[in-house]
């Protein structure tokens, strides 16, 4: 692997398609140069890590989100978020969570716990629901995806109460959930036509309703439920539209 380590080495972005090409045959070049003193190198490691995708090169990047670059501990953890994590990674998600004093590393660091089992997790979710930072939105989230149903209600207060851009914020989290059995706590957004996200531009002016963003949540979440799919941004749900899902998930609720 001598021409993989001279990419990384020269801090060259080939050396990700060098890894795919190479396989599980490049992890003892990349883990020789996890700890380089350069951080693009460390940087590019994590790339290529991530390109390779097995769980024995995830297996690598949480000694990473302790890195001392920024960028380093970022990439890692988002790595952690899309494509981990690994089971097993418990304990060491956990007591990373712990010492970051990064509320956003936190935050991701308690999304990538909530996609392990929950006999692997869970109890540790639990026990850091304490902190009233941005962490606190992660573990809630977490929770509510294993199926969690005091955190399911508190995620449904988020979501009643969120304002503004905070409407996007919490919407994500619920996508992360992914359960359609929730799609009931949508109510309170398709009830609200306030304008919280602007995505005009200079040709097309885009902006979005709180009850456009949660119908296309719950599109994705139960795309057969209505008679129409989830819309592009620019098309948007027209009145009927509205009227029907408000509908059905308050014949839900009377039923529930």
């Amino acid at each position: 692997m001598e021409d993989l380590t001279r990419l990384l080495l020269a801090d060259d972005s080939a050396a990700i398609e060098r890894t795919r090409a190479a396989g599980e045959a490049a992890l003892p070049a990349l883990e020789a140069q996890l700890e380089h003193p350069d951080p693009d190198v460390r940087f590019l490691v994590v790339e290529c890590l991530v390109a390779l995708g097995s769980p024995a090169a995830l297996r690598l990047l949480p000694p990473r989100i302790e890195d001392d670059s920024l960028d380093v501990r970022l990439e890692a953890v988002n790595a952690l978020f899309d494509h981990g994590p690994v089971p097993g990674m418990g304990p060491e998600l956990a007591a990373l969570y712990d010492r970051s004093p990064d509320g956003y590393i936190r935050r991701q660091l308690a999304l990538v716990l909530g996609r392990l089992e929950p006999q692997e997790s869970g109890s540790r979710l639990a026990s850091r629901l304490v902190a009233n930072d941005l962490a606190r939105d992660g573990l809630l989230a977490a929770l509510a995806r294993q199926g969690d149903p005091s955190a399911r209600a508190r995620l449904a207060r988020l979501l009643e109460e969120a304002q503004g851009e905070r409407v996007v914020d919490v919407l994500r989290l619920f996508r992360y959930v992914g359960r359609a059995e929730y799609t009931l706590d949508l109510l309170p957004l398709l009830e609200r036509e306030e304008i919280v996200q602007d995505l005009s531009n200079d040709i097309t002016q885009i902006k979005r309703r709180a009850c456009d963003l949660a119908l296309d949540e719950f599109l994705r979440l139960r795309p057969e439920a209505l008679g129409f799919g989830l819309r592009p941004p620019r098309e948007g749900y027209v009145y009927t539209e509205l009227v029907a899902v408000r509908l059905l998930l308050r014949q839900e609720a009377e039923q529930a």
